[in-house]
């Protein structure tokens, strides 16, 4: 499954320097916040499943507030729909160090789809519909992307 390899990429990332500073299951929307050493903090969102909760979620919350960051990203593969809503959004959350990391040994200056065509990406995954964004990527002439969008 998709979020399973997701999930082994986001645990393979140097976890150590980070540590949650905060998270919530809200609505319409899940966040959680990670720090590193330094005070850098990051947010990471997910969209709360609130049609797909069952009365079960409703009356057992998550237990995670001694949870490591390692323990709630692992929650992503959860049944239950809040815990795996608070394992995205910390997968979210680590996400922005990972690219922060990848970006410092890519040229300045580049556009997004200058930077997929020189790493040579042929297909391209968008979480929510972000028009602009798609209509750009299908509409690249220089490099036909498969462009598949997960809402």
């Amino acid at each position: 499954m998709i979020l399973d390899k997701i999930v082994e990429r986001a645990l393979a990332f140097d976890l150590d320097g980070l540590r949650i500073i905060d998270m919530c299951v809200g609505h319409p929307y899940t966040y959680v916040i990670v720090g590193d050493h330094g005070g850098v903090e990051a947010m990471g969102v997910a969209l709360t499943p609130l049609v797909e909760a069952s009365d079960y979620e409703v009356w057992n919350p998550p237990r995670v507030l001694e949870s490591s960051l390692k323990e709630v990203i692992q929650l992503s593969t959860s049944t239950h729909m809040f815990e795996r809503a608070l394992g995205v959004a910390a997968i979210n959350a680590v996400s922005q160090y990972v690219l922060r990391d990848e970006l410092e040994d890519l040229s300045i200056g580049m556009s997004a789809i200058e930077i997929l065509e020189e790493e040579g990406v042929s297909t391209v995954g968008v979480i929510g519909y972000m028009k602009p964004l798609v209509d750009k990527l299908k509409k690249n002439n220089f490099n036909n992307f498969k462009v598949m969008v997960f809402e």
